[in-house]
């Protein structure tokens, strides 16, 4: 068939095959060259180490996390009084069902 191409993804360069690549030919080269460590297992997430580009490590995602009550929120533009977002979520509820009474009562709901 026309238009084909043979991938091949090898995890080192010392797996690539030697020589040029044939035309229709395209290798895909993993390992911590490219940033992405070999290792980690299955659920772990990847991680910069540091501000240094390309390193990173596998590490275990957090836990816990706390509420959207711990999560400090930005109001200076919103227009909301709210400072952390939880807040946030309910003065907007409460806006929404402002609203929502008052269309009732315009459209006769």
């Amino acid at each position: 068939m026309e238009n084909e191409l043979d991938l091949k993804i090898c995890a080192t360069e010392s797996d690539v095959p030697s020589g040029a690549p044939d035309k229709d030919q395209i290798i895909l080269v993993g390992g911590e060259s490219d940033g992405v460590p070999i290792g980690g297992t299955s659920g772990q997430i990847l991680a910069k180490q540091s501000a240094a580009d390309f390193d990173t490590e596998w590490i275990d995602p957090p836990s816990g996390g706390g509420s959207a009550a711990d999560i400090s929120y930005d109001n200076t533009e919103s227009g909301v009084e709210a400072e952390n977002v939880q807040e946030a979520i309910d003065e907007l509820a409460i806006s929404l069902g402002d609203i929502d009474a008052a269309l009732s009562a315009i459209l006769g709901g």
